[in-house]
């Protein structure tokens, strides 16, 4: 920051970008396979900051940008979940519900 001329204007942003994060639904089969009967989506959205600023250094402007995204160590801003997130009991007893009947199940934020 010691570097930014506080007389130059300065603009900031801020975006989201997002993850999604799938719990794949498999059922083991009678043949002794694994069968897929879907899936549960949720998505985790992190923040994104740009700036753009008059670097006093080189004489110029400059952007700068940051993710605070899983890459970098950091938790999801928001989670949009899907109808069961987390609750591994319930969508394998879904999976197996829906393979009994010969369906898919799929389920989304």
């Amino acid at each position: 920051m010691s570097k930014i001329d506080p007389y130059k204007r300065v603009e900031t942003e801020t975006k989201y970008t997002y993850r999604d994060f799938y719990h794949d639904l498999y059922v083991w089969d009678y043949s002794k396979t694994w069968k897929n009967v879907d899936y549960s989506l949720s998505r985790y959205y992190y923040k994104y900051y740009k700036m753009w600023y008059f670097s006093t250094d080189i004489g110029e402007f400059r952007w700068r940008d940051y993710a605070f995204s899983h890459q970098n160590g950091y938790p999801p801003e928001v989670i949009a979940k899907a109808p069961n997130y987390m609750k591994y009991n319930v969508l394998s007893q879904l999976a197996y519900e829906a393979w009994i009947m010969g369906r898919k199940y799929y389920e989304t934020y």
